[in-house]
């Protein structure tokens, strides 16, 4: 009993964990994404100006 226990609470520590990395490499691609983006803009921005 106490062995099944245990087994399931390591299962759902790594579960969570596993979706935390998720969480967190989402985020960080997210924070990127956001980063190329507002450098294009402003790369565009830069282009609309010299016109």
């Amino acid at each position: 009993m106490l062995k099944k226990f245990i087994s399931q609470m390591v299962f759902c520590c790594c579960g969570a964990w596993l979706q935390f990395k998720t969480v967190v490499k989402l985020n960080l691609l997210d924070g990127a994404l956001n980063l190329a983006l507002d450098r294009l803009n402003l790369t565009f921005s830069i282009e609309n100006l010299q016109v």
